[in-house]
């Protein structure tokens, strides 16, 4: 019984650190775009 409920407890944990990677991924894939576009730029502004 200890070892179901320390599986199930793993799962949850693991479902968790999945969900929160999502939400990583889609958040710098948000702002990857900007971020790219600002080292792409030089000092004056042009894209390299």
């Amino acid at each position: 019984m200890e070892s179901f409920r320390r599986s199930r407890l793993s799962i949850a944990r693991y479902r968790i650190l999945k969900e929160s990677k999502l939400q990583l991924c889609q958040y710098i894939e948000s702002n990857e775009n900007q971020e790219l576009l600002k080292l792409l730029r030089d000092d004056s502004g042009k894209i390299v």
